[in-house]
């Protein structure tokens, strides 16, 4: 597996296309997990920003092999160290059950419920990530060496 760090607009137009989205590539920033044959098994898509979070998405091609520690240490890092944000936001529909427990598995903490978020009745789950909640988490990496002072 090899983690892609570039916003690939081919990796947005495959979220889009397999997942019924409509991301804009200008405005999104991603991280890609490959398949040993260059296939895509994963995005993570960073949009919505704010001065202090923006909000992140993970996006799988429904294999069993599409995880893994380094995809997720290397989403945070992106958020928190290359993008300097205090938070992540995710939402899921309340439906999905198994997408919800992956989440909460992740560290991420339920702040609310985004009623009638998907037509009558179907509700989302608002859901946060913090700097703080990174950093008393298995998914904290110390920053790089530029943020360091080391050259």
């Amino acid at each position: 597996m090899k983690i892609d760090l570039r916003n690939d607009e081919y990796a947005i137009a495959w979220v889009n296309k397999n997942h019924n989205e409509e991301f804009v590539p200008e405005l999104c920033h991603n991280i890609t997990m490959l398949g040993k044959d260059g296939k895509i098994r994963a995005v993570v898509v960073f949009n919505q920003w704010s001065d202090h979070g923006c909000f992140m998405h993970i996006f799988s091609d429904g294999s069993k092999a599409w995880c893994s520690p380094r995809l997720i240490r290397a989403s945070f890092a992106h958020a928190f160290w290359d993008c300097s944000k205090e938070r992540v936001t995710g939402i899921v529909d309340a439906r999905n059950r198994s997408a919800l427990a992956f989440d909460q598995k992740l560290g991420f903490k339920v702040e609310g419920i985004a009623r009638d978020a998907n037509g009558p009745d179907l509700d989302s789950v608002i859901l946060g990530f913090t700097r703080r909640d990174w950093e008393q988490s298995r998914w904290w990496v110390p920053p790089p060496q530029e943020l360091r002072g080391v050259a």
